[in-house]
């Protein structure tokens, strides 16, 4: 079951409250919730999905205007073709967000606007506010990712006692605990002692723990959540006891807090459970929730656990998608993210990887050892093999999974978000943490792709050695590949893209960029002016991925001018080919090694093994345009010829390797100001530098094969 409401990645949750939608005379209770690109509600009542009520979804820039109308002060929303209308305290709470969200994009006075710019409401609520043992307040309070405010309200007693406004930032906040029989917030805010009371107090108290304001001094580091919490009461197992308390789920961190004061005599005590630091997550007889991480464990009674833990993933996958990204160097509190680099070092004794293979494909995975049970990892694939490396590492309990392309055949789910494997060993389930466009790419290179003789031999030979395998089913390099997800290599940035018409190449592209249009597939053209093509003519586009060449034929429906939102971006643009969107394609792995673009600059020396005829310097200097176990490509202003014998020396990882290479290609610069490009061959590089070099290679290409990835799903 889906969490009622999923963010995008693009967006930020402002606030989310339970409210009610009227509609006539009737009303349907639902979460409300609001972003800082669009307004959604979806009803939560099990009746009212089955009687047919509809999510609603509208898009901030088309409200017009928000107002509390009326004695009970609903919410009416006008977004120009309708206005809805919305009930209760939460709706309110909405409207106060909303409504500052609205002035800001009108560009308002921003002293006049209640809530500063992408500021979170996190916990909102009616409070007591204590001026001494006897004398208090009624008032509103409300937590955000930024700041705590205070509003009071207008009773008696403000005539009589002040009752001060409390907005202040997060910062300011030093302490927090929960004191006297009464259950009473204090909370130090910049040296003062406030006093709360109220049913909100015990979550508003849950929430500050979460983000690491203690009772104590400075036994946790503050850190500011990224998103709007969640939060379900549960009771967590420690050994035969249960505590009971509140879970609270954040964008970052699981965090549960005891509710009772005798909890914490008897050693109860605050958890926070970084998302990141979660290597097994599992409902246990359909009661129990357990997530297990690195320094801490949480055994939870809670309602619903089957739909918790559906809730928690995406939490999961978000947040390793930003520490991933930010790179960001963790606190003492935060739990060290898991790359696959060093995961890798740590189960390569278990793997065998052969000297070379390359690592096509990466991503965070789930595995799903049991229906319910799925310990976090990498999924990775080589060109012969699958791999599933468990977070954990070798001193975890779970043992990676091995399995030979050759061997595995796709499962049958209608589960389209998850990997189903059928093989010898039996059934394999993965849910990538990543998205639809890593599945793709993963059904796309999990084929064998067998290119010449060696590799055919190299194949039998594995099989000879394991006759319980499959049988190995060759396939040719010009076979057809065909479903849409194969699409997705096409479109969008290509490393390169070429047109040949009656098998003569008329048109090449480096970089190319495509685009998805009404009537097929579009080609940018940046290149060849005069040239002209007819409709309903036969050619055939190859263009270029990390992973290697794909070709098939299509038919030109017309040239058309270039898109206007691709005018400013791309000055150079001279029109676009419109072709028929092709159904299938012909791969071919031109080559065994794969091949980067190193950083720029980085230079390269080369250095003539023999005295080369008409040559005075016996080297030279020229920069590394790409790279590969196989060899390189340089570029410089003096001329190599072909057949030379060379030492280049580079600089990989701050460290120079030394490399004997043959000159194969010398291309000539097309203007008397350009740069000789020479293609070069490795016959002799050391162990120590292969190892490093094949290091450098598979990371560089996993950071591209991403890139690549994410790059197909926007």
């Amino acid at each position: 079951m889906s969490p009622p409401f999923a963010a995008n990645w693009n967006e930020k949750v402002l606030i989310q409250v339970s409210c009610m939608r009227r509609q006539g005379p009737l009303a349907y209770n639902g979460l409300l919730t609001l972003t800082d690109l669009r307004l959604s509600f979806v009803p939560t009542g099990r009746l009212d999905r089955m009687v047919g009520v509809r999510e609603l979804e509208i898009p901030t820039r088309f409200i017009e205007s928000a107002e509390l109308k009326g004695l009970e002060r609903n919410l009416e929303i006008d977004f120009g073709e309708d206005i809805i209308r919305f009930s209760g305290r939460g709706a309110q709470r909405v409207f106060a967000r909303l409504e500052a969200l609205l002035q800001e994009q009108r560009g308002e006075n921003s002293a006049k606007i209640a809530f500063e710019p992408g500021e979170r409401v996190l916990v909102q609520g009616q409070a007591t506010s204590y001026a001494n043992g006897l004398i208090a307040t009624r008032g509103e309070i409300t937590l955000t990712d930024q700041r705590l405010r205070f509003h009071p309200g207008g009773g008696l007693e403000s005539l009589i006692w002040t009752f001060p406004e409390l907005n202040h930032p997060l910062e300011a906040i030093t302490r927090a605990e929960m004191s006297g029989v009464r259950k009473l917030l204090e909370i130090w805010v910049d040296g003062k002692r406030r006093i709360f009371g109220g049913p909100v107090v015990l979550k508003l108290f849950n929430s500050l723990q979460a983000m690491g304001i203690q009772a104590g001094p400075g036994t946790e580091a503050f850190h500011r959540p990224d998103g709007a919490f969640r939060s379900f009461p549960a009771s967590v197992f420690r050994g035969p006891l249960a505590h009971a308390g509140e879970v609270i789920l954040s964008e970052t961190h699981v965090s549960f807090t005891p509710s009772g004061r005798l909890d914490s005599l008897i050693g109860a005590r605050a958890s926070i459970l970084p998302l990141v630091d979660i290597l097994h997550i599992e409902v246990l007889e359909s009661k129990r929730l357990v997530l297990v991480g690195r320094k801490e464990s949480l055994a939870l009674k809670i309602a619903k656990p089957l739909t918790r833990m559906q809730e928690l993933l995406p939490l999961i996958a978000k947040a390793l998608a930003d520490s991933l990204d930010n790179l960001q160097e963790t606190t003492s509190d935060q739990a060290v993210t898991d790359n696959f680099d060093d995961l890798l070092q740590a189960w390569l004794p278990q793997l065998q990887l052969r000297m070379g293979e390359p690592i096509v494909l990466t991503g965070p995975a789930i595995h799903w050892v049991r229906p319910q049970a799925g310990t976090r990892g990498w999924l990775a694939l080589t060109d012969a093999r699958l791999l599933f490396l468990p977070s954990a590492g070798p001193e975890g309990n779970s043992q990676p999974v091995l399995l030979d392309l050759v061997a595995i055949n796709r499962g049958e789910s209608l589960n389209t978000d998850d990997i189903f494997i059928e093989s010898d060993l039996g059934h394999s389930h993965f849910q990538p943490l990543t998205g639809a466009g890593f599945i793709s790419a993963f059904w796309m290179l999990s084929e064998p792709i067998i290119t010449d003789e060696i590799e055919k031999k190299d194949l039998i030979q594995r099989e000879a050695a394991a006759p319980k395998q499959a049988p190995v089913q060759f396939k040719d390099a010009s076979e057809s590949r065909s479903g849409d997800h194969n699409l997705q290599r096409v479109i969008g940035s290509l490393l390169s893209l070429s047109v040949q018409r009656e098998g003569k190449t008329i048109l090449i592209l480096r970089p190319a960029l495509t685009l998805r249009t009404k009537e097929g597939l579009g080609v940018l053209l940046t290149q060849a002016p005069g040239l002209r093509f007819r409709r309903g003519e036969l050619i055939e586009i190859e263009f270029a991925q990390p992973e290697g060449t794909y070709q098939f034929d299509t038919l030109v429906h017309r040239m058309a001018p270039v898109p206007a939102n691709l005018v400013e971006s791309t000055p150079g643009a001279m029109g676009l080919l419109v072709v028929e969107m092709p159904t299938g394609f012909r791969f071919h792995n031109r080559r065994q090694d794969f091949r980067i673009e190193p950083p720029p600059p980085c230079p390269v020396e080369v250095l003539f093994l023999e005295e080369i005829p008409g040559l005075d310097d016996d080297e030279l200097t020229g920069t590394l345009s790409n790279l590969s176990m196989g060899g390189c490509q340089v570029t410089a202003r003096d001329f190599i010829p072909e057949g030379a014998k060379t030492i280049l020396k580079m600089e990989i990882n701050n460290e120079i390797l030394e490399i004997q290479a043959l000159c194969l290609r010398s291309d000539p610069p097309e203007d008397i100001r350009g740069e000789w490009m020479y293609g070069l061959k490795f016959v002799h590089l050391s162990d120590s530098a292969r190892m490093k070099l094949n290091q450098e290679i598979v990371r560089r290409q996993r950071e591209e094969l991403a890139r690549k990835t994410l790059e197909s799903q926007s």
